[in-house]
């Protein structure tokens, strides 16, 4: 099996993410922009639910490679 870093997880999560909310049209309830930074956005609850649900599965489905 493939190793993977948590920088590969991270940016295929990201993407992933970004790619489900945009397409079912739920971004307005997954994310919110940030108060602490103008130009920032966070998640709210069901955003980060959804993000760290395939964070997991791509973490489950690769060898993580522990030196990273």
């Amino acid at each position: 099996m493939k190793s993977i870093t948590k920088e590969d997880v991270w940016e295929l999560a990201d993407t992933l993410y970004w790619e489900i909310v945009t397409k079912l049209n739920i971004v307005d309830e997954c994310v919110i922009d940030d108060p602490d930074n103008e130009e920032g956005t966070r998640n709210t609850e069901k955003g980060e639910d959804l993000y760290y649900t395939i964070e997991n599965t791509i973490q489950a489905w690769g060898e993580l490679d522990d030196n990273d």
